[in-house]
């Protein structure tokens, strides 16, 4: 969607950086795709993150699911006012993006989408047999090629991984409909064609 180091702050996401362009500060209604993204580039490339983030004041919890922006004075902001501190500072906003140079925090946004954009989605299962009892199928025993793999993570970066899920169930249950013979409940005998369909 953008550049590792590409930052939005002129829309109603308030902050919007990376590659993925993840988005939102968190806080206390839950974690931002920003916030987890953060907290696995804080993990897995630590000492990059502490001189590109933590060494300006931008900070992320462990569990990823609060941003926090501490000032020169020592006044820490959290979530949404966090956000909005950065999308009002140009200083901050050039952190942002500045970070997003540096070759570790590069492969901590692609582990990250990974991470959320991919492994997540196709560990979610879907009811492909409504009303007639729950037969639950994980979407990656159905979507399994590198191709599929790729439209499912397009999907899960413009819709989130709901509109992926939702997206991917549509397609199975229409599928379905038009392979009445199939048994839903076997998906290893219809995974591949159906992925074909899809």
């Amino acid at each position: 969607e953008g550049g590792f180091s590409t930052v939005n702050t002129y829309d109603k996401a308030v902050l919007t950086w990376g590659f993925v362009q993840w988005t939102g500060g968190g806080g206390a209604a839950g974690a931002s795709d920003l916030t987890r993204a953060l907290a696995i580039i804080k993990r897995v490339s630590p000492e990059a993150f502490a001189t590109r983030f933590r060494g300006f004041g931008i900070d992320v919890d462990d569990a990823g699911t609060t941003l926090s922006v501490t000032n020169a004075e020592g006044t820490t902001l959290t979530g949404e006012a966090a956000a909005l501190a950065v999308q009002q500072s140009p200083a901050l906003t050039a952190v942002f993006s500045r970070a997003g140079l540096d070759a570790d925090i590069q492969s901590g946004q692609l582990q990250a989408a990974a991470a959320e954009k991919i492994t997540s989605v196709l560990a979610l299962h879907v009811d492909v047999d409504p009303g007639k009892g729950k037969t639950m199928v994980r979407i990656g025993d159905v979507v399994t090629s590198e191709y599929g793999v790729g439209l499912l993570a397009d999907h899960a970066i413009h819709g989130g991984a709901g509109g992926a899920r939702d997206a991917t169930k549509k397609g199975i249950l229409a599928y379905l409909k038009e392979h009445p013979d199939v048994d839903a409940a076997s998906p290893a005998s219809w995974a591949a064609d159906a992925e074909q369909y899809l």
